[in-house]
């Protein structure tokens, strides 16, 4: 992680210095930051021991100097949390459907972490807006967070989306542990984004699993929920 995250970015940051006028755009993450109980802003700490989160968080503040000394234009994206169309990997949604598709339960936590998911489609969309609007040389980089801009306790989210998709599948709480350095709180402020790109989410959550589940899961009968917040 660190080799990619770190010393490909800073690679690539040094190889569009060359490229007149190019706009460099780095995701990073919200698990970049330090657990402040509450939701975190632009300015807040990064500082995490969560491994994937703390590769992030040296490439996020290493980019921003690189950048800086190389007099790259840049846009840091800090997104929290998110699923949709795409998401084949073994994270919380994907892994949900799987289990109703193979009709077993679904072991969790108990859910009592505060989390803000949002829909990958969503954040895709406040990218292409970064780079539409573009950014100009010489300037600070602009760091934005990426987010639903809504909190819950990750069961009431996980227990909604079962209910709005008609999902048959027991849900077990308490079931798993906490997986080590995983925050008890991970929301983002969204304000900046909302004032400076004009974005803000468009899309209900449990549409983006729906049109998932569509795309990898297509032998699951669900119902399709509402699709615009």
């Amino acid at each position: 992680m660190v080799r990619f995250n770190v010393d490909v970015t800073l690679n690539f940051c040094e190889s569009v210095s060359r490229i007149p006028g190019c706009h460099f755009v780095f995701v990073s993450t919200g698990l970049a930051y330090r657990d402040q109980g509450r939701p975190l802003r632009e300015e807040d700490p990064l500082d995490t021991q969560h491994p994937y989160g703390a590769s992030k968080a040296a490439a996020d503040i290493l980019v921003r100097s690189a950048a800086a000394e190389f007099g790259v234009p840049l846009t840091v994206f800090r997104p929290f949390s998110f699923s949709g169309l795409g998401d084949s990997s073994s994270r919380l949604f994907p892994s949900l459907l799987r289990a109703a598709a193979e009709k077993r339960p679904f072991n969790m936590s108990a859910g009592t972490q505060v989390r803000d998911h949002c829909a990958a489609a969503d954040i895709a969309h406040a990218i292409v807006l970064a780079i539409l609007q573009g950014s100009a040389s010489g300037q600070p980089a602009q760091v934005f967070n990426l987010g639903s801009g809504s909190l819950q306790p990750l069961r009431s989210l996980v227990e909604g989306v079962v209910e709005e998709l008609g999902l048959e599948v027991s849900l077990r709480f308490g079931e798993r542990e906490l997986i080590q350095f995983e925050p008890k709180h991970l929301v983002g402020d969204i304000a900046l984004a909302r004032a400076r790109l004009e974005w803000q989410p468009r899309l209900n959550f449990a549409y983006a699993i729906w049109q998932l589940a569509q795309e990898s899961f297509p032998a699951l009968k669900l119902n399709e929920p509402r699709q615009n917040l």
